[in-house]
């Protein structure tokens, strides 16, 4: 299930991340990768970003990017 899909405040470990390089790196810069374990915090309305807890951090990623980050509960 891609991250985009998923509901509030369950928590989610990430099964893979885009591969794009510049994309890759600034997920990992964000604490954002493989075997992670995040829950969102909110979606924005209109496909806008999508505000994740990773870590003890809170991030906003877009919609777009959302799609593309897989996930398992």
């Amino acid at each position: 299930m891609n991250l985009s899909k998923g509901k509030k405040l369950i928590p989610y470990t990430i099964a893979s991340i885009p591969t794009d390089s510049l994309v890759n790196q600034k997920l990992l810069a964000l604490g954002i990768y493989e075997g992670a374990i995040i829950s969102i915090k909110q979606f924005l309305p209109a496909k806008g970003p999508i505000i994740i807890k990773a870590g003890t951090g809170e991030v906003a990623i877009s919609y777009e990017i959302a799609q593309h980050i897989n996930v398992i509960k």
